[in-house]
């Protein structure tokens, strides 16, 4: 695949194709649930990487957010529960990515 633009424009003609096809047989289509599920998963860890590093540099000031969980729930329309969920995870992350980073993955 050729990208013209930013890997989120490229993840969005993605979704555009996946929305394009036909539904397979349900062998096929379970088969392609548990790697959708496992690419969603991805996208969400992404998300809440992204989402740390704007919060941790105060990203949300420009935009006159007291906080990264008032620009959250503002400008991404997440609840407040979602947001504080996905910030606590986010920190906690880069907290602990120092103290296991000797930890092999198996």
């Amino acid at each position: 695949m050729c990208s013209t633009g930013s890997p989120l424009d490229d993840l969005a003609g993605v979704l555009d194709r996946l929305g394009a096809q036909q539904v397979a047989g349900l062998v096929v289509l379970g088969e392609e649930l548990v790697r959708l599920r496992a690419l969603v998963d991805r996208a969400e860890a992404e998300f809440t990487r992204r989402l740390t590093a704007f919060d941790t540099a105060q990203g949300w000031q420009g935009d006159g957010a007291v906080s990264g969980l008032a620009w959250a729930r503002a400008d991404l329309r997440m609840t407040a529960g979602a947001a504080r969920e996905r910030l606590c995870t986010g920190h906690t992350r880069r907290e602990l990515l120092p103290a296991v980073g000797g930890v092999r993955r198996r």
